[in-house]
């Protein structure tokens, strides 16, 4: 509910912005102050929708491997989570993994294969956001240079609405790999004994 209060607030603050603008400086029609902002927004949007698809398409499996050092967590980075008080706020993020099939909200199973598929769902979704928030900036190339007034603070907010996301699947998998290489080392000394 918060996120979705915080897009709220935004957009309503940067389309009276956008207004005033076109009403103070007469740079742009009242029409245009009013549609560019949703443009960027809807442009954000459907960017989402297109680096997830392409993303999923183009991008083997193999490569949302959590052992890899970029999905490395450490505890330090833990620490500075806790002191951001992520607990207090993580649930106020939307989770859409449940758009790809896969939600990512609660734990259905603590087996192998499905914890090592949470764990690259969960890679996925973090570098999805981080390319997100930099691609969003692309929408740049098609305004003009005075639409920048309201275009980059909404971009802003693009970016901080994908971090928060990012951070969370971090934090998530700091726990969720320890479960799973606890849950490999049980097994494999399970096979070695039958052996």
């Amino acid at each position: 509910m918060l996120y979705f209060f915080i897009i709220l607030f935004s957009m309503v603050g940067i389309e009276a912005g956008a207004i005033c603008f076109s009403l103070s400086t007469g740079l742009m029609s009242l029409t245009r102050a009013i549609v560019m902002p949703f443009f960027v927004n809807a442009y954000v949007l459907v960017m989402l929708g297109v680096v997830t698809l392409l993303m999923r398409i183009f991008v083997p499996r193999k490569v949302w491997n959590a052992n890899k050092t970029f999905f490395g967590v450490s505890k330090n980075e833990i620490q500075f989570y806790n002191k951001l008080k992520i607990k207090s706020w993580k649930e106020q993020v939307p989770e859409m993994g449940c758009s790809s099939g896969f939600p990512k909200n609660h734990l259905k199973s603590t087996e192998k294969d499905y914890l090592w598929k949470f764990l690259q769902e969960n890679c996925f979704a973090e570098v999805m956001h981080y390319v997100v928030a930099i691609l969003g900036f692309t929408v740049l190339f098609f305004l003009q240079s005075y639409d920048f007034y309201f275009a980059v603070p909404i971009l802003i907010i693009n970016v901080i609405l994908n971090i928060l996301p990012s951070i969370i699947q971090r934090y998530n998998r700091f726990r969720l790999f320890k479960i799973y290489k606890t849950i490999e080392k049980r097994e494999s000394s399970l096979s070695f004994t039958k052996v």
